[in-house]
């Protein structure tokens, strides 16, 4: 199995894919900055999620979407901050879990034959190659779907780096 994660403090989607493209779970994990006394605990309560999804599929593959912040921004570092904690998370675990880190526009031009691809464009392209019927939606609300997309982009990504197939949970947001 394939865990690609595209990680954010409010809302970090992720996915479940097979080797042969087929869906097995997708949904997101949201926290919401009041229900925390701090954003460290937000970067826990996150960690330990994505712990038990790698626990409950067996993850062999992460895929983390890799960036070259252009800014110094509170939330660019706190993405920083929650992928470091990620990677610690995968380090820990009972069994050896490959590491792959993916630039958006790898993650673009192998989904959609474009690395300047837009997301509606990434998302149709997921949408046609993985038979999902999901519409997409990266309003800020509770149909929010862009996260679930681009998680699915990534573990399709992986899937196609390696010529066709294997096992992917994606966990989301491409730039």
């Amino acid at each position: 199995m394939i865990l690609g994660l595209d990680l954010s403090l409010s809302c970090t989607g992720f996915s479940v894919l097979t080797f042969n493209k087929q869906i097995v779970e997708y949904g997101t994990i949201r926290t919401e900055k009041a229900e925390f006394y701090n954003d460290i605990e937000r970067l826990r309560f996150i960690a330990n999620k994505i712990e038990k999804i790698i626990q409950k599929y067996d993850i062999r593959i992460v895929v983390l979407e890799d960036s070259i912040p252009v800014k110094n921004s509170r939330s660019v570092l706190q993405v920083n901050v929650l992928k470091g904690m990620v990677i610690r998370t995968i380090q820990y675990q009972k069994h050896e879990i490959e590491l792959n880190l993916f630039y958006p526009t790898t993650v673009k031009k192998l989904v959609t034959g474009n690395g300047r691809a837009d997301k509606e464009t990434v998302a149709n392209a997921v949408k046609e190659q993985l038979g999902l019927e999901l519409e997409y939606s990266d309003k800020q609300n509770k149909k929010k779907t862009s996260d679930i997309f681009d998680s699915l982009a990534l573990g399709l990504s992986k899937i196609k780096e390696k010529g066709g197939m294997c096992n992917v949970i994606c966990m989301a947001g491409i730039n």
